[in-house]
């Protein structure tokens, strides 16, 4: 996956943070799981993404569970197909979908969600984070539940999160 390549939501490229964010995320890449091709960026989990986490749960904007999310996303793209045919016009693809996955995830959940990546590109970013599927369980569902892939499934709260995680750096 090439962050470079990636148009940020409009309200990153505006503001001009989308360039610091991009270096942010290309300084911690690894690999999806033990048989995958993709590098991803690999993230600590700060109190800053516990926040952004717990917003954009309350804010109903994360879709949980690689079945639901792989759904959604499809569900996206048929709207998004027939919105460009009914328009005809061609319009750029930014990213506005964040997938989070947890560092113990199943070398085969790794490759599904790499295939969505593929499928999906450059719509989404997948992003590994340093924790496993019990705390990230109890952080998005209040319960010992496992969860060991989340979505953000909305521009606004990507465009948050990212800002959050990586916020510009005071030098006076």
């Amino acid at each position: 996956m090439q962050i470079d390549d990636l148009l940020f939501p409009r309200r990153l490229e505006a503001d001009g943070s989308a360039s610091r964010i991009r270096q942010h995320l290309k300084l911690h890449p690894v690999q999806m799981g033990p048989d995958a091709k993709t590098l991803v960026p690999f993230l600590t989990m700060s109190d800053d993404l516990r926040r952004s986490l717990a917003t954009a749960r309350l804010q109903r904007r994360i879709c949980r569970g690689f079945e639901a999310i792989r759904d959604k996303l499809q569900n996206e793209q048929t709207g998004l197909v027939h919105l460009r045919q009914k328009t005809g016009a061609e319009q750029s693809v930014r990213l506005s979908r964040l997938l989070f996955f947890t560092k113990d995830c199943a070398p085969r959940l790794s490759r599904q969600i790499e295939k969505l990546l593929v499928i999906h590109h450059p719509r989404i970013l997948a992003c590994m984070i340093d924790i496993d599927a019990q705390t990230l369980g109890r952080l998005i569902s209040g319960s010992a539940t496992e969860i060991k892939v989340i979505l953000i499934d909305h521009k606004d709260a990507v465009s948050d999160i990212l800002s959050r995680l990586f916020p510009e750096q005071n030098t006076g």
